[in-house]
Formats: C-alpha cells, sequence, structure tokens
C-alpha cells in the first residue's frame, strides 16, 4: 500500500538518508510514501524540525529520488507543519511557493509544552490533563480552519503518555473530538491513521478505535502513516492498520499527487480469501 509519514534527518531527530528510506520501502513491497518532515516555524521551537531555508534542498532531493525510481514506486514531497496561529501568514506563503504533493498539520505543542516528546514529559506531567486535553482541543479547532493543509496527522496525539481522565471529564473531551471530526468532513480534509502510537502507552494507532469509527461515520478520507523516524520504520504497522479501517468500514484510502487527491481500493483481506487462515 502506501506510507504517507517518513521523515529525514533534517529534522535533527530522524537517522537514514532519503535514499535508504526509499528503500526500506520497495521491499516492504509499498506502491507510494511521501516524506512529510518536519516544519515548526516560530514562535514555536524549531530544535526538532527543518528551516525554511532547508526546504529547497529538501525539495529537490525528493524530487531526485522520484526520478530516480519512477516505475517501481511512487515518491512524494510532503510537510509535516505545525499549526501556530501567529506562524500562518509564513506558513501560507511556503504552501504556496513550494510544488508540494501534499501538507499534513499537526499539534505537538499544548501551553507551551511538546506533547509528543518523552524527554519534554516531566515539564507538564503535574499539570492538570483535563486543562490540557482542552488546550489541545482549542488548538486543532483552530488548526482544521487554518485551511492550510490537506491531511491531519496524529490527531489525538493527547493520548500517546495516556493521561488519566475522570469519566466525565473524557466524555466531554470525546464531545469536543467529535464537533471537530464534523469540521474536519465539511472542509474536505483527510485524517491519516499513525501507526506509532502502537509503539507508545496508548497501544493503539492514532486516531484511536473511537475516533475512527467518527471518520467512517461521517466519510472522513484516510491515509495510512508509519510516521517512520528511521528507515526500519518505513511501511511498519501496514497491515495492522489495514485491519483497522477495514473493520471501520473503509474500502479504499486517500492518495495525493500536487496536493490533488485520489484513491486507492484497498487490497484484498487475507483473512476473507478462500484458503488462507486469518
Amino acid at each position: 500500500m502506501l506510507d504517507y509519514h517518513i521523515h529525514t534527518p533534517l529534522c535533527r531527530h530522524a537517522r537514514g538518508a532519503p535514499a535508504a528510506m526509499v528503500r526500506a520501502a520497495v521491499a516492504r513491497g509499498l506502491r507510494e510514501i511521501a516524506f512529510l518532515d518536519h516544519l515548526t516555524l516560530p514562535p514555536l521551537p524549531g530544535s526538532h524540525s527543518m528551516g525554511p531555508k532547508d526546504i529547497p534542498f529538501y525539495m529537490n532531493t525528493i524530487r531526485d529520488l522520484a526520478m530516480a525510481w519512477e516505475g517501481t514506486i511512487r515518491v512524494l514531497a510532503g510537510l509535516e507543519i505545525d499549526f501556530h496561529p501567529q506562524a500562518l501568514p509564513e506558513i501560507r506563503r511556503i504552501t504556496e511557493t513550494f510544488d508540494l504533493d501534499l501538507v499534513g498539520g499537526s499539534v505537538h505543542f499544548v501551553l507551551g509544552h511538546n506533547i509528543a516528546s518523552r524527554s519534554a514529559r516531566a515539564s507538564w506531567s503535574h499539570l492538570p490533563p483535563a486543562s490540557l486535553y482542552h488546550a489541545h482541543m482549542d488548538a486543532l479547532e483552530d488548526l482544521v480552519e487554518a485551511d492550510f493543509c490537506d491531511v491531519l496527522c496524529h490527531l489525538d496525539l493527547m493520548e500517546k503518555f495516556a493521561p488519566d481522565l475522570l469519566p466525565g471529564e473524557r466524555k466531554a473531551i470525546e464531545n469536543r473530538m467529535e464537533a471537530i471530526l464534523d469540521r474536519i468532513r465539511d472542509k474536505d480534509l483527510a485524517v491519516e491513521v499513525n501507526g506509532s502510537g502502537l509503539e507508545q502507552p496508548m497501544g493503539e494507532p492514532y486516531p484511536s478505535a473511537v475516533f475512527l469509527h467518527g471518520c467512517a461515520k461521517r466519510q472522513i478520507p484516510l491515509t495510512l502513516a508509519s510516521d517512520a523516524h528511521d528507515p526500519e520504520s518505513v511501511g511498519a504497522y501496514s497491515e495492522a492498520l489495514l485491519h483497522r479501517i477495514r473493520r471501520a468500514g473503509y474500502d479504499k484510502v486517500a492518495s495525493f499527487y500536487r496536493r490533488r487527491r485520489s484513491f486507492i481500493p484497498l487490497p484484498r483481506d487475507p483473512a476473507r480469501t478462500p484458503g488462507i487462515q486469518p
């Protein structure tokens, strides 16, 4: 199938040359991959991101790989852009300047804390979890309304370290996420199913099953993502993700090229093929 979320060392926390990522994808039998490297702009910290000055080199590298592997695998160039309202003018300038295949929108910073970083967890783990969740929902709402991306990345990232919520608090967050899914549908955006959550304490992809079924109910398009930061992780979790999205009712996934969306039918489910045991 495809893997639409692969990083490069330009983000300063991944390893393995882009060419090694492509070779790993070919070895796994993928038909499409998209490099979706981090771009985090001021006022957010850029210590885990490429900078705007790196984008031309990044784009040239990916386009050279696309040409070199044409006919074997489709190699796409995208960006995973951290949303902050003050950065929106620069985000628009960049996405309108470069010939990207897709743009992912993400929220890694909540109340000034990097909720995705294990090393940064100590800075926010003492805070009331409900306030963090609601701040994350606020940022997601603004991201959806900002109209700069094609795909929303790791939608429920706040679950990564599974902070405890009281039942009433959990229900309030679920209600807010359902409203966000309504706006994602209205904006005709796609959502990635990101397998990296399977290796985190939450033990589920992003989005978790309850929100994945919410996407299905609204017919929100999906892409597949490993969030690979090394060649060994490219295309990881593919079968687990396919199993989950089939179970949610999907029979196709979204594909992008020059920011135009099309769809690829899901491969046959081995568990439903006569003579093959599930």
